[in-house]
């Protein structure tokens, strides 16, 4: 497709004229352009997407008030996120972007982006280490099979049904579990789920989460047509409960918030304090983050694209500082970050493959002329 025809859809798509063919178009188009180099200036980005913002929030409100369950699939986020940027490519920027365009940069090492692995700790204390060439697990009472369809080595795992398991990913690991219930549970690199092998007998689906996941939960109910609540622990922290919707938690021990955005649905996030009761309880409606700090929430209305970005495969970084951004990078690509100088606080945009080699990754932040990175073997150092 010619510029044109590309900035035409993207306005048809914007107003919402698109049909699913042009949608389609729009997201193989996308994806083409990942490495290509965005011919537009920063305050083109800056103005479009004041506009684009000021769009999505007047969907999001309209929605609710027509009480749609429907969500905006990640294509459609990612030609949304596109348009912003009103030509080819992908746009990486700092706060104080020199204008200035830094000479080839050049690694002598390399490192892989993170992939699909995760161990599974039975009740018994057993570990069986997951295929790293599937992308999940889906449970069945107490057998479980990969998700796409083959089998598992599950004769340690037959037993009761109320055992628990865990699934925990490393650094620079992710994987998806499906519970028993049919909920859906994607885990981030460096985190871990305990649940049930089965929710039968319980009045509560309970599980608890360390780390980062992103959650699908089925409805499930029971004689009466009484819905079962679904309970998401985060230890020591809060807990999120549920009937049946989409959501995402991130509650990582090296980050000093805890954020749960909501998708769809809605969710009773409580803060647990340091005597273990309950308090602090607060609802949200889709669109919403809790942030939680201590034992108290701020609650503020966000693109949940942003949040489920690491599922759908790619880095955004809206005003992110370089330390939080450091922080993703190390768990994704399972490396030590070592600071030698430079600005922890300088802010960075932009939107990047999670599937590209960390120093496809990193160059984006030199074209901007104000940081540079060294890759000695699984360090990245950081300098001015």
């Amino acid at each position: 497709m010619s510029q044109t025809e590309i900035k035409h859809l993207l306005e048809k798509y914007r107003v919402g004229q698109c049909t699913e063919e042009e949608q389609a178009l729009l997201d193989s188009w996308y994806l083409q352009q990942l490495d290509k180099p965005a011919n537009i200036s920063l305050d083109e980005i800056r103005n479009a997407e004041t506009q684009i913002r000021s769009d999505v929030f007047k969907h999001i409100k309209s929605s609710q008030q027509r009480n749609s369950r429907k969500l905006w699939t990640a294509g459609i986020a990612a030609s949304l996120l596109v348009f912003v940027g009103l030509s080819l490519g992908q746009y990486f920027f700092n706060k104080e972007q020199k204008d200035s365009t830094p000479a080839e940069i050049a690694y002598s090492n390399d490192v892989e982006p993170g992939k699909h692995q995760a161990v599974l700790r039975l009740a018994n204390g057993k570990t069986i280490k997951l295929s790293d060439t599937k992308t999940g697990i889906v449970f069945n009472g107490a057998s479980a099979t990969y998700d796409d369809g083959s089998m598992l080595n599950t004769s340690s795992i037959i037993g009761r049904n109320n055992q628990i398991v865990s699934a925990t990913t490393p650094k620079g690991g992710t994987y998806r579990i499906v519970l028993s219930d049919g909920t859906k549970v994607w885990l981030n690199a460096a985190s871990s789920l305990k649940f049930p092998q089965s929710f039968e007998n319980t009045s509560v689906r309970r599980v608890e989460l360390k780390g980062e996941g992103y959650f699908e939960v089925a409805k499930v109910t029971e004689e009466g047509n009484k819905r079962k609540p679904f309970i998401v622990v985060i230890t020591g922290k809060q807990e999120v409960e549920v009937l049946g919707t989409h959501f995402n938690i991130s509650s990582y021990d090296d980050e000093t918030d805890s954020k749960t955005t909501l998708l769809e649905g809605a969710v009773k996030v409580t803060a647990i304090n340091h005597q273990k009761s309950l308090n602090n309880e607060i609802v949200l409606k889709p669109g919403n983050l809790a942030m939680l700090k201590g034992s108290k929430f701020t609650v503020s209305e966000v693109d949940t694209e942003e949040a489920v970005a690491w599922k759908n495969g790619y880095f955004i970084f809206k005003s992110e500082e370089l330390s939080s951004i450091m922080r993703k990078i190390s768990r994704w690509y399972d490396v030590e970050v070592v600071y030698e100088g430079g600005d922890k606080n300088k802010q960075f945009d932009g939107v990047v493959s999670r599937f590209k080699n960390i120093s496809e990754v990193l160059r984006k932040f030199e074209l901007t002329g104000n940081i540079h990175f060294k890759i000695e073997g699984r360090r990245i150092i950081v300098m001015p």
